[in-house]
């Protein structure tokens, strides 16, 4: 991308086949922000464009952090994006606190994860709740309404954990948005042993 001569950003890309991959974007450093804005976005215009001139399926725009909320995945759904599990391995996010704080119940419920399951993409939330009165409908209402939201093309598989009392433990299935649900209703001294289970 140029102006006035000047090249405000470039990207690299490697087509394999019917997939073009976006192996490398930057921008000028020493170019005031005001004159940058927009550049990224039409890098990624103009490799879609590309990839469509070369006969490409396939567009990969690169990684982003397993989460639904995350602000680099919610730009790529702007472009009709879906998360997969990618070509190329990459490092997993290890989660195991000690004990359940309320900084943890925050970060947990705000934070819906996407997961590896076998060769499935698994989005796991967490509902942290002081209403023992919840009836199991209550919980799948709850539940549900969250699934939705968090629906992102690409995945395979909803689960959520409800935290109840011991005596509240129960299993919902069904299906929501074209895809399985299961929600869990576990007691908070299963909750640990239930994080140790997930790597992203």
């Amino acid at each position: 991308i140029m102006q006035n001569d000047k090249v405000l950003g470039t990207v690299l890309v490697h087509i394999s086949g019917k997939q073009l991959t976006i192996a490398w974007m930057g921008v000028d450093k020493d170019v005031e922000d005001s004159r940058l804005k927009g550049v990224t976005d039409a890098l990624d215009l103009y490799s879609l464009m590309f990839a469509y001139t070369q006969g490409c399926d396939v567009m990969d725009m690169g990684g982003s952090r397993p989460f639904i909320n995350d602000g680099v995945l919610r730009y790529k759904k702007k472009w009709g994006s879906a998360v997969s599990q990618g070509l190329v391995p990459k490092g997993s996010i290890f989660y195991i606190p000690c004990r359940i704080t309320q900084p943890v119940k925050s970060f947990l419920e705000n934070n819906p994860m996407i997961l590896s399951a076998g060769r499935k993409l698994r989005c796991v939330s967490w509902f942290f709740s002081e209403d023992n009165t919840a009836t199991g409908e209550d919980n799948v209402d709850h539940c549900t309404v969250n699934f939705n939201k968090m629906h992102q093309p690409g995945l395979d598989e909803f689960q959520c954990f409800r935290i109840v009392d011991e005596d509240q433990q129960e299993e919902f299935n069904g299906i929501v948005a074209g895809l399985p649900y299961r929600i869990s209703c576990i007691s908070s001294n299963r909750v640990l042993a239930a994080l140790s289970g997930f790597s992203s």
